[in-house]
């Protein structure tokens, strides 16, 4: 099969193999970490009573090992052209709710910095509606128009041709973190000037403060490195439409 191919062909296998290394790469990660902090887990939140923020822990926790099950699925499973369309729903809005709850959980730890001001508040819940808003229409504008086809060897759900439109949700999502650091950075460099005026620096302060901006300053980079990777992949695959069967 290789030899016969364009050379742009070959690339864009190569990428979407690429891709498939990469979910199992991240499923086997989600594994170690869950397996080192479960006994953590075990004594700060299953026995604890049933609060809103266990349920947010609890679905944030465990809806990405719902996705990594499906991934296998779609990733690895011959002749799934079938049922691609309705798995491949399940597992973006596996995704995006996934998102979601974790951003609720951040934009809950900014606030708490900000002592829950109720402009910011009210700033924060616009904005995570907008946010799922204009994630969840993307990814149904991407989803709707795809074709899905078996192309021997290969297996997994391959699309025809694949979406181009869900780097935009990352768009999104990246605006969304850029937001977040900035009202974690303002808050940090008041603290630190009224530490640094009394010479001394407590644990809240490196805990709330200085983990938390290089936490949001991680996950833009994470945000927007993830974007540019999903822009130059979606391009580089649009090939596929090429040796798909009719």
């Amino acid at each position: 099969m290789g030899s016969h191919l364009p050379p742009e062909i070959i690339a864009s296998l190569n990428h979407y193999q690429t891709g498939r290394y990469s979910d199992g790469a991240a499923a086997a990660f989600f594994v170690y970490d869950y397996f080192l902090t479960l006994d953590i887990e075990v004594q700060v939140i299953w026995e604890t009573p049933w609060s809103a923020s266990k349920t947010l822990f609890i679905l944030n926790r465990y809806l990405p090992l719902i996705e990594f099950i499906l991934n296998y699925f779609r990733d690895n499973v011959g002749k799934m052209a079938y049922h691609c369309y309705t798995l491949l729903h399940i597992i973006t809005w596996l995704y995006i709710v996934g998102i979601f709850l974790s951003e609720i959980i951040l934009t809950l730890r900014v606030l708490a910095i900000w002592r829950m001001k109720t402009s910011l508040v009210v700033g924060a819940v616009i904005l995570n509606v907008i946010d799922f808003a204009v994630v969840g229409a993307v990814a149904e504008l991407s989803i709707r128009p795809l074709q899905f086809s078996d192309i021997p060897p290969l297996t997994g759900c391959l699309a025809i041709p694949p979406n181009s439109l869900l780097f935009i949700g990352f768009i999104v999502a990246t605006i969304y973190d850029a937001i977040m650091l900035v009202f974690m950075i303002i808050p940090f460099l008041s603290a630190k000037r009224r530490y640094v005026k009394r010479q001394r620096q407590s644990q809240f302060f490196e805990v709330m403060y200085t983990e938390g901006v290089l936490f949001y300053v991680y996950l833009l980079a994470l945000s927007t490195t993830t974007f540019l990777l999903m822009y130059y992949f979606v391009r580089s695959i649009n090939v596929f439409h090429l040796i798909a069967p009719d």
